[in-house]
């Protein structure tokens, strides 16, 4: 496995906002977590990455095999790890291109990213100030950035959110193409049609349910998928 999430308790602030979550994902998979509003989601994401305000005080995360709890955020992205936020920040006066350069420095010239770039739409904007591009825009370029990082696994919050629907087949190439060069993906969600896309091209090998800080529902997609049509995010977990 290339990520192993060991049932990890996240606090921020004092307050818990993961209460108990394990999850293992393996090279090139993808895995979807879904839950309603504030079940604590991001905060999962945030406490794997290592954000600064996600205290993790019981359980592990491993990265091929090795325990990233105790790491910087910095070390985390050194052994592969990548964040695409819900909100991605925004920067004034700094465009795609100039972070794409700073990477290049740092990784080496990669052809790919620029072939991702045409996959997302977005070679255009790449010379833009990203304080100026759309939600939608950035959400894209965003994604990008964090394939330019060359991550062995995405966290992916949200990357459908503020993305119109031409794009969002944008994103979903991109994801599936990222698993299929081995990329590993924890992506989330909280609305199905973009998950619809995903499992209608067979790329999703489970979905994971997170309500009140707990993952109370996981199984294959089809399953997963009928229960939230039926009852809903709330009652397909409350009633697992």
């Amino acid at each position: 496995m290339v990520l192993e999430v060991r049932d990890i308790v996240v606090e921020v602030e004092g307050k818990r906002v993961v209460r108990g979550a394990s999850l293992r994902l393996a090279e090139g998979e993808l895995q979807v977590l879904m839950g309603p509003n504030g079940a604590g989601k991001s905060s999962l994401l945030s406490a794997i990455m290592g954000l600064p305000g996600y205290r993790v005080v019981r359980g592990d995360v491993l990265l091929g095999g090795e325990s990233i709890v105790g790491l910087p955020l910095y070390e985390r992205a050194r052994r592969g790890l990548g964040l695409g936020f819900q909100s991605p920040p925004r920067m004034r006066g700094v465009s795609a291109r100039c972070i794409l350069e700073a990477l290049e420095k740092i990784h080496g010239r990669w052809r790919e990213v620029y072939r991702y770039a045409r996959l997302l739409g977005v070679e255009e904007l790449l010379d833009k100030p990203l304080s100026g591009l759309s939600g939608g825009e950035r959400k894209r370029v965003e994604l990008l950035l964090v394939l330019a990082q060359r991550p062995r696994v995405m966290l992916l919050d949200e990357p459908d959110s503020g993305v119109d629907l031409d794009s969002l087949s944008l994103v979903a190439d991109v994801v599936e193409e990222a698993t299929r060069r081995g990329i590993a993906v924890l992506l989330v969600t909280h609305t199905t049609r973009f998950l619809e896309e995903l499992v209608g091209r067979r790329v999703v090998s489970r979905i994971s349910v997170m309500v009140d800080g707990v993952i109370r529902l996981e199984g294959e997609p089809g399953q997963v998928l009928q229960l939230l049509e039926e009852k809903g995010l709330r009652g397909a977990a409350e009633g697992a």
